[in-house]
């Protein structure tokens, strides 16, 4: 499998693994609702987990990158970080799909991050 291809699979499983944290800091905002200490620390864990492997899906990610020629890695990284306003020229279905697929984690991440602040929002109201 080339690197664009290996780069678009290693997306796909970030993209699965935010999901999963997203379903699961819902539960978490569930349970710091109810109170139940000892659910809440597995909910936590469970989550912990999911972190570490997008972590290491970071990772590979970082690997295969660094193993490309300079141009591709460029376009990798202007495909995956964007200049604000940027135009980025995509030349092929691959390189959509990477670009997509980035987008949508992207998006997975800022309601992850909106719900954190609601759980920790409601969290410092019952201190």
């Amino acid at each position: 499998m080339d690197g664009m291809n290996q780069i678009l699979s290693i997306l796909q499983k970030k993209y699965r693994r935010m999901d999963m944290i997203l379903t699961i800091t819902k539960e978490l905002e569930q349970v710091v609702s109810t109170g139940d200490e000892t659910s809440l620390g597995i909910i936590l864990e469970t989550r912990q987990n999911e972190m570490n492997g997008i972590d290491q899906l970071d990772r590979e990610l970082k690997g295969i990158k660094e193993n490309m020629p300079l141009p591709l890695q460029q376009k990798i990284n202007q495909m995956l970080h964007p200049a604000s306003g940027e135009t980025v020229r995509l030349e092929n279905p691959l390189e959509t799909n990477i670009f997509d697929t980035n987008k949508r984690i992207i998006r997975l991440v800022e309601k992850i991050i909106d719900l954190d602040r609601v759980i920790r929002d409601r969290m410092k109201r019952k201190k």
